[in-house]
C-alpha cells in the first residue's frame, strides 16, 4: 500500500479538485468586483464543498489505507481505540 496509493490518491483528487478551484476564483473575483451576493457566494461555496465531500469520500476509501481496530488494556480497564 505505502507511499504509492497516496501518490495515487493525490493525482486523482487533485486532477478533479483542479476545476473546482477555477470555479472558487471566478466565484471570489465576482463577489470582489460587486457583481454577486453574498447569498450567491454563499450557494456557490456551499455546493462547492459538497462536491469536495463526494469527490474525497471515495478516493479516501479507494486509495488510502483504513486503521486497524486495536484495544489497550490500562490497569485493568479495556479500553477500545478505533
Amino acid at each position: 500500500m505505502g507511499q504509492s496509493r497516496f501518490g495515487i490518491f493525490y493525482q486523482y483528487s487533485g486532477a478533479y479538485l483542479n476545476p473546482l478551484l477555477t470555479k472558487f476564483d471566478n466565484a471570489l473575483a465576482r463577489y470582489n468586483n460587486s457583481t454577486s451576493s453574498d447569498n450567491d457566494i454563499t450557494d456557490i461555496i456551499e455546493n462547492m464543498y459538497y462536491q469536495v465531500v463526494s469527490l474525497l469520500n471515495p478516493s479516501a476509501e479507494s486509495f488510502v489505507p483504513k486503521r486497524k481496530k486495536h484495544s489497550i488494556n490500562f490497569g485493568g480497564m479495556r479500553n477500545k481505540m478505533f
